[in-house]
């Protein structure tokens, strides 16, 4: 099922939203289950460069390994058998042909074997100009992924999940959609956003995020982007 209200509602598993004060380390998660965000090492919140606001404010990461944020202990995030929507406002600041994740979830490990590792990572490239979402298979790991036309400044990224058709979305664009089938990781089922969910990969993100939302049970319309606010 799609739905075109982007509001918070139960379907919303994580909401993070850049509000606080420059420098902090302290992130909340706005959706009514109100995980527990925890920072590893130097992610900030910064008014360096902002989507929304006058001034407004982001989230940094630097791109060094384990520059991250991430919450745990969340075997309900999974995506594999359900709907699921992904959204995202970013200015990725990488200039280096490597990919890098926005977000993944899954187990502890660095594979897609087994459903020991990773469920899925939703990841942009700075020199193919490419978003991708890779996915555990179950025996190992699958690929969609769709060319953008520019991976500097900010852009809305997202994905969209219904039943096993996934789209992928770059300001209300698709890029690329198609037919998937998503194998289950096991836990510690981590939810991390500027890195791979072992928090041990070379795939870290560089540069800014705001308003992170993971809906799941039903999915969202990608076509539909957040209204832009006043931000540099």
């Amino acid at each position: 099922m799609m739905i075109d209200n982007p509001g918070i509602d139960s379907t919303i598993k994580l909401c993070i939203q850049a509000q606080g004060t420059d420098g902090s380390t302290k992130f909340f998660d706005r959706s009514q289950s109100r995980r527990s965000i925890t920072t590893y090492n130097n992610v900030i919140l910064s008014s360096s460069s902002y989507e929304f606001g006058n001034p407004g404010q982001s989230i940094y990461f630097d791109g060094n390994v384990n520059y991250l944020l991430t919450l745990t202990s969340a075997s309900e995030l999974s995506i594999a058998s359900q709907d699921a929507f992904f959204g995202a406002w970013i200015n990725f600041t990488r200039d280096a042909p490597a990919v890098s994740t926005i977000a993944g979830y899954g187990g502890g490990s660095y594979s897609w074997e087994g459903g020991t590792g990773h469920e899925w990572m939703f990841s942009i490239e700075f020199g193919q100009k490419s978003l991708y979402f890779h996915y555990s298979n179950g025996s190992g790991r699958s690929v969609l992924y769709g060319t953008i036309p520019s991976t500097t400044g900010w852009h809305y990224v997202s994905f969209s999940k219904v039943g096993s058709l996934m789209s992928i979305y770059c300001d209300g664009l698709r890029v690329a959609n198609g037919s998937v089938s998503i194998g289950t990781s096991s836990s510690p089922y981590r939810m991390v956003i500027g890195d791979n969910s072992s928090t041990t990969g070379p795939c870290p993100y560089k540069g800014y995020m705001d308003d992170i939302v993971l809906r799941i049970g039903e999915s969202q319309d990608g076509t539909i982007v957040p209204v832009r606010r006043t931000g540099t």
